[in-house]
């Protein structure tokens, strides 16, 4: 049986399976493997294989240990050599100069703050009165098809337009203006383009009274006329800009067209191309949506959405037209109001990865990887040292607690959000060099950025981890003040998002981020830009409430925003924060943080309820920036630890 066992370790050898891979299977994974003629193990082979491998975990346990104590004895008498060639005198002194040092820290870090946040106020304030002056924080202006082959749909549409522009205000949180662009065809003359500038709601349906379908000539229409004015000819001034662009047919131009009866396969007689239509829409940050109402459109939005990929997420976005005009349109403007998310702060040019998106269970199966070491770094608050927590994790970074682990992850990704991809994964802790095995295995989701370059490195990743870490201090803070004032509400937790290095994979390919699954339906409470999701926080206005605690908590240096997630039975699951700071070049430097444009953009249409009230939370004009920030007396540092129930325990 001996001679039979060495050459099935061979043959495992020889298929990639090591014998220190094999010692870290469970029983259960080795009940699947197969001899070398691929047929199921014999059961005195698997029984064989299975004591060999269990001596072997043993063997390497009592490695690592005596290895572990090596290294604590060599460190040790390291400490000890040093120790000894240090005085008493130059204790004293060493001492004295650390104290030093750290007191002229604090009083500079301190003075910092309290400089920073008197500017940050003053330009929160010149902004909100900027905003009320100009009475709106969304600019929306619909282009419109209006030739006679919309002449079937036309009056739904201005129909729908109205209903869904006098309640958007009451849906977004978000004061709106409108503006209307008619187009039709280059035959038209005069009734080619109309254009009417930003009014309210009321005077928008006045318009579109006057609008009929009338006009055009072959199949395509003058679309990129009609977006050109809409970009051009109309006042933009509100922080977050959006053309809803409406039509049934496409641009002129046989890419677009198809060359479908087009009068003008060459594209636009005056010259408008996509890439002035883009170039513009970023320079002046607006976005583009376009609601595709019939299937003539498709090669037109296929071509765009390739001629547009240079210029970054975000800047161009596709609805397709189901169920009725009314909801359909209502859903369409109120998801591009959330998604004005830091548009404009994100690097064009970026080269996306391929990929597949591949639906999977927790099942391990075809579609999951074979079991990769990793180290998992914990971005973690601390407790004491010079500052507090907050002011230690925003200056100097979280602590780090590493540990090793081992990880499974599916092999294709299996949803994808705006930046980044997720992939399902298990993870199996390895504690004082002793694997844990099943029973201590957690469901995870690992993330990838989903383009090439610098948006994997480990350095932004980390930025990340920190802006998790910030979040999940505040809403501690936040769950504890609702405790003391006894405001009956369920919990807001923030799951951590560690570090994740996989060390075997090529350059480029080794860091990612890891966060516990969250089970559930994702809602999304409000943005880092003013939207509001009022009919949630109707249920849910503890929510908003914490935002604004975030604010008066920090004294106006931070404020968490972009807040969604999970709603459990006794909490709130969230992920994935947005924080605006009021030195975003200097704190938290990250594409979502907007400093205190982001903070005035929160306070234009945030509306205080009775939990704020009860919390004594102020606005940014009744906030006392000079008041100091609350500093503990100096104890030795220890990591505050995340509370493990954050994560799901994977069970086969």
């Amino acid at each position: 049986m001996a001679s039979s066992l060495q050459r099935l370790l061979v043959y495992y050898e020889s298929q990639g399976l090591t014998l220190e891979l094999l010692a870290s299977s469970t029983d259960e994974e080795v009940d699947k493997l197969t001899d070398e003629n691929d047929q199921p193990l014999g059961i005195l082979r698997k029984r064989a294989l299975k004591e060999y491998l269990k001596a072997k975990r043993k063997e390497y346990t009592l490695f690592q240990s005596k290895q572990k104590i090596k290294e604590l004895d060599e460190e040790n008498k390291k400490l000890k050599e040093a120790a000894e060639k240090i005085s008493a005198s130059d204790l004293v002194r060493m001492r004295r100069e650390e104290d030093d040092k750290r007191k002229k820290r604090i009083t500079d870090f301190m003075s910092w703050t309290r400089h920073t946040r008197s500017i940050a106020k003053h330009d929160i304030i010149s902004m909100e009165y900027q905003l009320k002056k100009l009475g709106s924080a969304l600019d929306i202006c619909f282009c419109i098809d209006a030739t006679g082959s919309m002449s079937g749909i036309i009056n739904n549409v201005k129909q729908c337009i109205v209903q869904v522009s006098s309640r958007l205000s009451a849906t977004t949180g978000m004061n709106s203006r409108y503006a209307l662009v008619v187009y039709r065809d280059y035959c038209d003359g005069g009734m080619r383009h109309q254009i009417w500038n930003f009014t309210n709601s009321g005077t928008l349906a006045t318009y579109l009274q006057t609008v009929t379908a009338t006009g055009g000539g072959d199949g395509p229409e003058d679309c990129f006329g009609g977006l050109h004015k809409a970009i051009n000819s109309v006042s933009w001034s509100s922080p977050s800009k959006v053309i809803i662009w409406m039509g049934d047919s496409p641009q002129h131009g046989a890419k677009y067209s198809g060359d479908s009866g087009d009068d003008y396969p060459n594209g636009d007689p005056e010259g408008v191309t996509s890439t002035i239509l883009f170039d513009e829409l970023q320079k002046n940050k607006i976005i583009l949506v376009f609601c595709k109402l019939t299937i003539y459109t498709d090669i037109m939005i296929n071509q765009l959405k390739q001629e547009v990929a240079p210029y970054g997420e975000g800047l161009f976005l596709q609805y397709n037209f189901e169920g009725d005009m009314e909801s359909f349109l209502t859903k369409t403007v109120t998801a591009t109001t959330a998604r004005t998310t830091a548009f404009g702060k994100v690097d064009a040019g970026k080269v996306k990865k391929p990929f597949a998106l591949t639906p999977a269970t927790w099942s391990v199966d075809s579609k999951w990887m074979l079991e990769e070491t990793c180290s998992i770094l914990t971005f973690e608050a601390y407790n004491g040292g010079d500052f507090n927590p907050l002011l230690d994790i925003l200056l100097d970074g979280p602590g780090v607690n590493k540990r090793d682990a081992s990880i499974r992850i599916t092999n294709n990704p299996v949803e994808e959000g705006e930046m980044r991809f997720a992939f399902y994964a298990i993870i199996t802790e390895v504690s004082s060099g002793i694997f844990t095995w099943t029973k201590d295995r957690k469901k995870g989701i690992v993330k990838e950025s989903r383009f090439e370059g610098i948006h994997n490195c480990r350095e932004n990743l980390v930025n990340q981890t920190h802006i998790q870490a910030v979040a999940l201090y505040l809403a501690d803070r936040f769950n504890e003040k609702l405790e003391e004032l006894r405001i009956d509400s369920k919990k807001i937790i923030y799951v951590p998002v560690e570090l994740l290095s996989i060390p075997s994979r090529p350059e480029g390919k080794q860091f990612y981020t890891l966060e516990p699954f969250i089970d559930g339906s994702y809602l999304k409470f409000n943005n880092n830009n003013g939207y509001v999701n009022r009919e949630q926080e109707a249920f849910h206005p503890i929510l908003q409430t914490f935002t604004h605690f975030t604010y008066c908590y920090s004294k106006g240096l931070v404020i968490v925003t972009d807040v969604q997630g999970v709603v459990g039975r006794d909490c709130y699951r969230l992920t994935d924060p947005a924080i605006h700071t009021v030195e975003p070049n200097k704190i938290l430097k990250d594409p979502t943080n907007l400093g205190t444009s982001g903070i005035t953009a929160f306070f234009n249409t945030h509306n205080c309820n009775i939990c704020c009230t009860r919390l004594g939370l102020k606005s940014p004009t009744e906030i006392d920036e000079t008041a100091p920030i609350e500093l503990p007396k100096f104890k030795p540092l220890e990591l505050i630890p995340i509370d493990e129930s954050r994560w799901e325990e994977y069970d086969d």
